[in-house]
């Protein structure tokens, strides 16, 4: 199947975003945002996901973002359950969500599950890309941050 590079771009924007939320219980946290009504109410709703501090205002969110709170006692429930049991999780769990993960995001871009590469950070990226994929012509490397 032919993807071009602007659908995968953008499907990679989108997916990225919604990375942490793949397997989020989207029912204990339901908010309908859907409303064509975008009153003082409505905003109330979406300033009510949020912990906020009130005698500061974030008006930079082009670095660094808040989570909604019901993202934030998700990752801090799973940080829980991984230090539960480490060893457990690393020799066995990892590597099932990870390849879930990799499925998901493979379908959503539309690419081969073995096209696609999970690391850590741009950094180790970058290392595998220049310490040995031999790039033949044509070969593109897609690079975000």
């Amino acid at each position: 199947m032919s993807v071009s590079r602007r659908s995968f771009i953008h499907k990679s924007i989108a997916a990225g975003t919604l990375f942490p939320l793949f397997s989020m219980d989207f029912k204990k946290h339901s908010y309908n945002l859907k409303e064509r009504n975008k009153d003082e109410n409505y905003w109330k709703k979406v300033a009510d996901m949020y912990h906020q501090n009130v005698k500061f205002i974030n008006l930079e969110s082009g670095y660094f973002s808040p989570s909604p709170e019901s993202v934030k006692d998700y990752w801090v429930n799973f940080v829980n359950e991984i230090n539960e049991s480490p060893s457990y999780y690393m020799r066995t769990r990892q590597t099932e969500m990870r390849e879930k993960v990799r499925e998901k995001l493979a379908s959503y871009a539309g690419i081969q599950t073995d096209e696609l590469v999970l690391t850590r950070n741009t950094t180790e990226s970058m290392n595998i890309i220049i310490q040995g994929i031999k790039l033949d012509k044509g070969d593109e490397i897609l690079r975000t941050n």
